[in-house]
């Protein structure tokens, strides 16, 4: 695609963006219960996206939030993508290779579903910029052609869209660690997507009060202990919401037993 096609691509892209209103700040998950992964997915854009057009800088701004740009890895999760991302406009994912050589996703694994845009597509078959270093790809719902993914060399393309995706779970406890701060379960006080215990080596272990690794009689004997509205030194409001009651002893008793068993 020559610079004059991908000027225009940006501009139809960006205009059917800021068209459509993109979910900024409103991340989904695509859930277990629905057949998925447990990830959450947030697409960004605007005017004031981190790093502004650049491809890098945005992928950076993602994992200054504890996530990743997008990873698409089977057509179920394309289906998921397409379906929670607005109607219309592109999106950055987290693919990228030289010269068509080795494509990889930002988080190292290499490319084994793909839906690259076909040859009766604007100027497809894509990819089709193979003879240029550091490419960059993007997922889009072209006007032509309906939702493709399209290659670009990394600066001629600069629209300020991306997916940002989330999957660290640093306690092993089979949940997201972003869902868990999301809903309170552990706090991000420095806003980086990594819940603060795992960051001062404390345990994000769920009803762990007397922190020993275990949930046992010891954290029970605590939960009854501080029955009743919070104090400054109380520890067992589980589910943060100003009182020790029932719901933190549900909590508790749902997680009995070895942290991360």
């Amino acid at each position: 695609m020559n610079p004059k096609n991908l000027a225009r691509m940006a501009a139809a892209m960006t205009a059917a963006v800021t068209a459509n209103g993109a979910l900024a700040g409103d991340a989904v998950q695509w859930r277990v219960a629905d057949g998925g992964n447990g990830h959450w997915y947030e697409f960004v854009s605007g005017t004031n996206v981190p790093g502004g057009p650049n491809f890098d800088a945005q992928d950076n701004a993602c994992a200054s939030r504890g996530g990743y740009m997008a990873t698409i890895e089977s057509v179920q999760e394309w289906d998921f993508f397409r379906a929670a991302a607005p109607t219309s406009g592109g999106y950055w994912i987290g693919l990228r290779s030289d010269r068509c050589v080795n494509w990889r996703w930002s988080t190292g694994g290499t490319l084994g579903f793909s839906a690259w845009g076909s040859a009766s597509c604007g100027a497809g078959p894509y990819p089709n910029n193979c003879s240029s270093s550091n490419l960059r790809a993007a997922a889009g719902n072209r006007f032509d052609c309906g939702w493709m993914w399209d290659d670009y060399p990394q600066g001629l393309m600069n629209f300020t869209a991306y997916c940002i995706e989330w999957s660290a779970d640093c306690n092993n406890d089979g949940i997201v660690d972003y869902g868990q701060i999301r809903d309170g379960t552990f706090s991000d006080t420095n806003a980086n997507g990594v819940p603060d215990c795992c960051e001062s080596g404390q345990t994000c272990c769920i009803g762990d009060i007397y922190h020993d690794g275990i949930i046992n009689g010891a954290d029970l004997g605590i939960v009854l202990a501080e029955w009743g509205p919070v104090t400054p030194t109380t520890h067992s409001d589980l589910d943060h919401n100003g009182r020790v009651d029932g719901a933190d002893l549900g909590l508790l008793l749902s997680h009995w037993g070895p942290c991360g068993g």
